[in-house]
């Protein structure tokens, strides 16, 4: 407060006239930050020419484009792009671990940090990639829409199931510490009212795995699933779920 206090009073030495320059020119910098934030479509763009954004436009049907600085233009670009049924198409082409990467992504992007993923997504402007270290992607949804991605994935019945699965695999593994495929297949009984087989929960475990094996809370092992946090030795597992009792909570949000 002392800082905003010192600020204030330098402002209120200046004539209106000076003090509305200088106003304008930190708000003019706010923007600028805001707008080339990592995650923003202006930075995410930022090697596209305007006659190419503005090509994009016109191939997409947007409209309004023509007097546009370069990171108006894009953001005009974006958020006229990304609509329900843009969204529709593009995840109409993902396979099952893309759709995974996708809600994860959009998880990340909440934090304003892109997904580390070796998965790749084609020809869209909603998942942009840069090369990381050990063949992972950098994996950005534009800061401009990430609230519309978020509402869709809330929305869309296959992309809200596969949040919630990975949010209650996280949650289980935070809770038991280390826990059975069969325990497993028990949370998803009674939380997601959905029957999963053995089979089922091993493509599901290697779906994550293709993601990101790395950014887990949990590690797989001979049909069991250990929290990374726990300090046993793994040939003592088996010893520990033998005659485990595990508790349910009567909520997803407990």
């Amino acid at each position: 407060m002392r800082f905003k206090d010192d600020i204030e009073a330098l402002l209120s030495q200046l004539s209106a006239k000076e003090r509305a320059q200088i106003e304008k020119m930190l708000s003019s910098k706010r923007a600028y930050q805001l707008n080339h934030a990592q995650n923003s479509i202006c930075e995410l763009m930022k090697n596209y020419k305007v006659d190419e954004i503005k090509a994009l436009c016109k191939s997409h049907g947007i409209k309004g484009y023509s007097n546009l600085n370069k990171d108006t233009l894009l953001i005009h670009f974006i958020t006229n792009l990304v609509t329900e049924d843009y969204l529709d198409e593009m995840v109409a082409t993902f396979n099952k671990a893309q759709k995974l990467a996708f809600v994860i992504a959009s998880q990340f992007s909440a934090w304003q940090a892109p997904l580390p993923t070796r998965l790749h997504f084609e020809n869209n402007f909603v998942l942009f990639h840069f090369s990381g270290e050990d063949g992972y992607y950098l994996t950005w949804i534009p800061d401009e829409v990430s609230n519309i991605v978020e509402k869709y994935i809330d929305s869309h019945t296959e992309l809200k199931q596969l949040k919630l699965a990975y949010a209650l695999l996280e949650a289980a593994s935070n809770l038991y510490g280390l826990y059975s495929f069969t325990q497993l297949q028990r949370v998803y009984e009674v939380y997601l009212n959905k029957s999963y087989s053995l089979l089922d929960i091993q493509k599901w475990l290697k779906q994550i795995e293709l993601v990101n094996p790395e950014m887990t809370n949990f590690r797989v092992f001979n049909g069991l699933i250990a929290s990374k946090g726990l300090e046993f030795e793994e040939d003592e597992y088996h010893y520990f779920v033998k005659d485990a009792k595990y508790y349910m909570p009567d909520t997803t949000q407990e």
